[in-house]
């Protein structure tokens, strides 16, 4: 994995009720096995999407969210 955003409300709130996070670097089952790994350690719902390929929705991630990778 090259890149890891951490956005939507889990990002400004601690009450959150899942985790999104948007990845790039991964693909094929590699992909989905990173989703449901990081689902299984933190206990929580979590929302893994592709920055690849780059749309407006992953630009605005891109600006918005908070980098941890």
């Amino acid at each position: 994995m090259t890149r890891l955003i951490l956005f939507g409300t889990a990002k400004d709130s601690s009450d959150a009720s899942d985790i999104d996070l948007a990845c790039d670097g991964l693909s094929g089952w590699n992909f989905f096995k990173f989703a449901a790994k990081v689902e299984e350690e933190l206990g929580v719902q979590t929302d893994v999407i592709s920055l690849k390929p780059a749309t407006n929705f992953t630009r605005y991630i891109e600006s918005k969210g908070e980098i941890l990778l």
